[in-house]
């Protein structure tokens, strides 16, 4: 009965559709593409912010460790306070998108283990 709820189901009425467009195979590699270039973008933001003297190669290798949330502390931002506050930054959005991948991949095996009835509404309460 709330305009809360009623958002709810319309929105998940909406991604249920755009689900459906797509096959397990595709959405998995759109994944697996999202977090590579992310992994990218931010390694060569953040070479280039700070003027590191990291290659491309090292570049990429700290924000694929960073992401993972290992920080082997071999490569860190040391150089300006732009390149660590960019550090930080995309920590921030690493833990977000990673949270977010992981949840539609919880979401898609419990829907998948239990079916479609069991998985939880978006405005169920």
């Amino acid at each position: 009965g709330s305009i809360a709820g009623y958002l709810a189901q319309q929105t998940e009425k909406r991604l249920k559709r755009k689900l459906k467009q797509y096959s397990k195979a595709s959405r998995a590699a759109m994944s697996v593409f999202v977090l590579f270039v992310f992994a990218t973008l931010g390694g060569l933001i953040l070479k280039y912010v700070g003027q590191e003297n990291w290659s491309t190669n090292e570049a990429i290798y700290f924000a694929i460790v960073t992401m993972a949330t290992v920080g082997l502390g071999d490569y860190a931002p040391v150089t300006t306070a732009w390149q660590k506050l960019s550090a930080i930054l995309f920590i921030w959005l690493s833990i977000i998108l990673l949270a977010v991948l992981f949840g539609f991949i919880s979401a898609e095996a419990e829907s998948e283990l239990l079916g479609d009835e069991a998985t939880p509404r978006l405005g169920a309460s």
